[in-house]
This record gives structure tokens, C-alpha cells and sequence, in this order.
């Protein structure tokens, strides 16, 4: 059972590629947290920078999407990996625009809270949905970010977010949960699927079957971003006759301008398809007026392969559970669920399961998911750490630290390490998360980022082979791994790192498929 304490204020964060939203539970339910000035459940996660005067974010950011494209940015989640991101003459890092916009997501909340006089939360604490392919890396920033802005994070894969909040609706109804549940989550910038067990998602039993796709897959080349990119290609040639040769020599020079304005338009007319047969719109590229009008089957034929590729990852992940004969529901969230062709596809492979499709609010099932997830008791798993110490000459040594489910944190363990050559004058250790993996499978903290939870140790001067050195590893109440490296020397003080990896005895994870080191 999803248990819902009435007595406290919990707060579930969707930082979306388009929208964002703030969400929580209180005694009278669950609610959005937006304003109702602004007659609105999401909140957009743009932010634009203006020729002149300082940047805009959001509802207040939303002139800038047509008429700035220069200024403008969304997605920005989806760009935490990039050094900068430069509009017009201003350089901003993603980190400081995702402090923006999540700053702005957390006022309203705050606000919308005291305008329906629910309590504030007296920790701070926030429960934030993140892609399944969210590292190291782009956690640590998130929390970063939440940190600076005066709240502790803690993250919930999105697919599992939507199947708690699907869980907890159900068992309002009928007190029976779900069985098993395929969860299919199309969102704007990314695709989650996971297959999920009843009982073992909110049980401290063994980790419950949670079964995403293989290493190595990529979710943002398909999702809403890449139908809005072919459906853009699609009007472009469709409405080429009509160009002035000013407009062609622009779109021959590659002007990003223009492709941004046309993508804005086909995500409009994508939007407006999905509830429609057919619809027109007009809009400028560069200074040329157009207008076009395109019809559900043209939008479907676009978006086709892309969805159907995404079914098939579905298809496969049924086939890994071993559940094709088996009967399960499916949940469909994110954006994209509104595509009446998800559904459609989704039966065409599922025909058992037809009748199950379900979806129920898929712009707010994510933050209402980490809302409720919020509340549960201390829901403990097995984790497993291993790291790997390395010399710079490639000589390798592996352990893996298990965590038990039971563990009362703080948690500490040691290790010792010997040299491996002669004049040694540093030792690297590199940590690798692993999620309720067997001793001997690892994965990357975040695949090529795994350098961004790295310990080098100096010596005070090389030292020989076999020289012993001391690993001491502790994880603390709030989630924070605390490293200190000894090699024994007392002119010599020991390495000491810290790093946030988002963990504590109340937050889970997901199980993957991973790789031997």
C-alpha cells in the first residue's frame, strides 16, 4: 500500500525539458503549485536574454520564444554538458539558467502554497524526477543548484515517479495497486520506459524488478524534440515553391535563426494535432509571412518512426522481464501521451493488453509521483559502490563496497592499496555508482563523466612498489560520500574529497542492465 501521511506538507518537483512543475500533498489531496493567476499547471522552463536589460524566465520569458530566437533558450536540461551557452552578447553556464528557472519554479510554489493556505515544509527537503540516463554528473548538478537555492534534493527516475502516482490512484479505487506495469514516457526532450512489480516498489524487501533499457541507449533521439525536427524538415519542403530568394540563400547559409523559428512553428502545430484532424497556422520565417495547414495523417507519418522505434525498445523490455504472456498494465506519460498514435501504437504491440492503456494527467504525473514518493517510509535497498584505484600507468585494482538495505547510515568503510610500480607519484581513484548490481558489475556515474567523482592522491615524492596506502570511505546522513586517501606520511597530509551523490536511507533507485568493468 502507498501510505499518504495527512499531517505534513511534501513537495514533488517535475524539472521538465518544456515545462517544469511543483506539486504537493496535504490534507486535502494532492495539488499543482502554480498561481492561479496564471491559469496554468506547468510552468515553461525557458529563459531568454534580451538585447538589452536583464534575463527573463518562464511565463515572463515567453515573448522572447517568437520574437528573440538569439535570446532564447529551452531544453536547457538537456544541455548540462555543454561549457557554455551563449545569447547574443551574454555567456551563461547551464548551471546558472537552471538556477533561474528552478529559482522561479520553487518561488510560485511557495506562493501558490500560502494562496491555498497549505503549510509550508519545515525541511526544505524536495523530491525531483530526473531522465533514467541522469548520472553522476548531472545529479550533482541539479543538487548543486537546489542547494544554492536553500533545498535538499533527492531524485526519483520519471518513469517510476508516474508509476506512484498511477499506484496511488489506483489504490484510491479498488485498494489493488498494480500487478505489473510497462510505464512509456514520451516527453519533449527525452524517452524513459521501465517495467515495474507490484508490491516490490514500496516494500524493504529484496529490490523490486526494475528493467530500463541497456546501457548505451539514447533517450533524447526519441522524443518530442526530434518529431518537432522532422515535422519542421517536412514543412520546409513543403512550402520551399513559396521562398524568396532571400529567404533560400538564408536557408543555404544554414541561418539557425530561421530553423528555430520553423521548429516553434511545427511544435505549435504538433500540439494543436494532437486533439484535431487538421489545423492552420500562420507564421514568419525571417520577415516572410506563411500559412500552411496540415493534417493528423501527415503529422502521423512523421512521427511514426520515431514512435514506433520507442515501442519496440517497449517490446524489448517486455521480452527481457520475460512477462509476453503475462498480463500487466500500461501507464503512458509525458507530452507526447497526448499523440492519439502513441496509443494506437502501443496497442498494435500489446493486443493483450489493449484494454489497459492507461493515462491519467501526463503533464502532472511525474510531480505528483515525487510528491507522494515523498511521504513513504524509509524505503531502504541495497546499494552497491564499487571504485576502482588506479595508478597513471593503467595498473588496476577493483573492490566493491555493498551497502545492505538495513545499513544505519553513517556508513564507513576502509581499504588498503599497495603500489604497483616503482616511483609511484600519484594514485587515482576513480567510483563507479552501482545501483543494486552483484559484486563485479559496475556503471559509470555518467557515461564518459566519471572523472567528475575522482580522488587523486599525491605523494609527497614517488615511492616504491608496495608502498601501502589507506582508502577510508564514509556515507553520511545527508547523502554525502566523504573520501580521505593516507599513504602513511606525517609530513604529508591526507587527500580529502567530498561529494554529494544525491543518496540517503530515504531515497531509492532503479535497477539496470550493466556491464562488467
Amino acid at each position: 500500500m502507498i501510505n499518504v501521511e495527512q499531517t505534513k506538507t511534501h513537495i514533488g518537483v517535475d524539472f521538465g525539458t518544456l515545462n517544469s512543475m511543483g506539486a504537493c500533498v496535504y490534507e486535502a489531496g494532492l495539488s499543482s503549485l502554480v498561481p492561479e493567476r496564471f491559469r496554468s499547471v506547468t510552468i515553461p522552463s525557458i529563459f531568454w536574454q534580451p538585447p538589452e536589460g536583464e534575463p527573463r524566465v518562464a511565463f515572463d520569458a515567453i515573448e522572447g520564444e517568437w520574437n528573440d530566437i538569439g535570446g532564447f533558450v529551452r531544453s536547457v536540461k538537456m544541455k548540462l554538458n555543454e561549457s557554455e551557452i551563449r545569447l547574443h552578447d551574454k555567456v551563461y553556464s547551464p548551471k546558472q539558467i537552471i538556477m533561474a528557472i528552478l529559482k522561479y519554479v520553487f518561488d510560485i510554489a511557495n506562493e501558490a502554497m500560502e494562496e491555498h493556505d497549505i503549510d509550508l515544509p519545515e525541511d526544505n527537503n524536495v523530491v525531483m524526477g530526473i531522465p533514467i540516463n541522469f548520472g553522476f554528473y548531472e545529479r550533482q548538478l541539479l543538487s548543486d543548484v537546489c542547494t544554492s537555492l536553500g533545498y535538499r534534493a533527492q531524485f526519483l527516475p520519471e518513469p517510476m515517479a508516474g508509476a506512484v502516482y498511477y499506484a496511488y490512484n489506483k489504490e484510491k479505487k479498488d485498494s489493488a495497486g498494480f500487478d505489473k506495469v510497462l510505464v512509456f514516457d514520451m516527453g519533449a526532450g527525452t524517452f524513459d520506459s521501465a517495467f515495474l512489480i507490484k508490491n516490490k516498489l514500496i516494500s524493504n524487501d529484496e529490490p523490486y524488478p526494475y528493467i530500463c533499457p541497456k546501457k548505451g541507449f539514447n533517450g533524447n533521439r526519441l522524443a518530442g524534440d526530434v518529431i518537432d525536427e522532422k515535422l519542421a524538415e517536412y514543412m520546409l519542403q513543403k512550402l520551399k515553391p513559396e521562398f524568396s530568394d532571400e529567404l533560400l540563400k538564408r536557408l543555404s547559409d544554414k541561418n539557425q535563426f530561421i530553423f528555430a523559428q520553423l521548429k516553434n512553428a511545427a511544435m505549435y502545430i504538433k500540439e494543436k494535432l494532437s486533439v484535431r484532424t487538421s489545423y492552420e497556422h500562420s507564421f514568419s520565417l525571417g520577415k516572410q509571412p506563411f500559412s500552411i495547414e496540415l493534417s493528423s495523417d501527415e503529422l502521423n507519418k512523421v512521427a511514426a518512426p520515431v514512435i514506433d522505434e520507442a515501442v519496440r525498445i517497449c517490446s524489448n523490455i517486455v521480452r527481457d522481464c520475460q512477462m509476453e504472456n503475462e498480463d500487466f498494465d500500461i501507464i503512458m506519460i509525458g507530452g507526447m501521451s497526448n499523440l492519439p498514435l502513441v496509443k494506437e501504437s502501443l496497442a498494435k504491440a500489446f493486443p493483450k493488453q489493449a484494454s489497459r492503456i492507461k493515462k491519467k494527467e501526463p503533464s502532472r504525473a511525474v510531480a505528483f509521483g515525487c510528491a507522494i514518493y515523498s511521504q513513504q517510509p524509509k524505503l531502504g535497498r541495497r546499494v552497491t559502490f564499487g571504485y576502482a584505484v588506479e595508478s597513471f600507468k593503467d595498473n588496476r585494482q577493483v573492490l566493491a563496497v555493498e551497502i545492505p538495505s538495513d545499513v544505519k547510515l553513517p556508513f564507513t568503510v576502509e581499504s588498503r592499496y599497495e603500489t604497483r610500480v616503482e616511483s609511484q607519484s600519484a594514485m587515482e581513484f576513480m567510483f563507479y555508482e552501482v545501483p543494486n548490481a552483484r559484486k563485479g558489475e559496475y556503471l559509470e556515474l555518467s557515461a564518459g563523466k566519471y572523472s567528475d567523482c575522482k580522488v587523486v592522491h599525491r605523494f609527497r615524492s614517488p615511492v616504491p612498489k608496495g608502498t601501502r596506502v589507506e582508502c577510508r570511505i564514509k556515507l553520511d546522513e545527508s547523502g554525502i560520500l566523504n573520501i580521505t586517501i593516507d599513504d602513511g606520511n606525517p609530513d604529508h597530509e591526507p587527500t580529502v574529497k567530498k561529494f554529494n551523490i544525491g543518496i540517503s536511507k530515504f531515497e531509492d533507485y532503479y535497477i539496470s542492465k550493466t556491464e562488467s568493468l
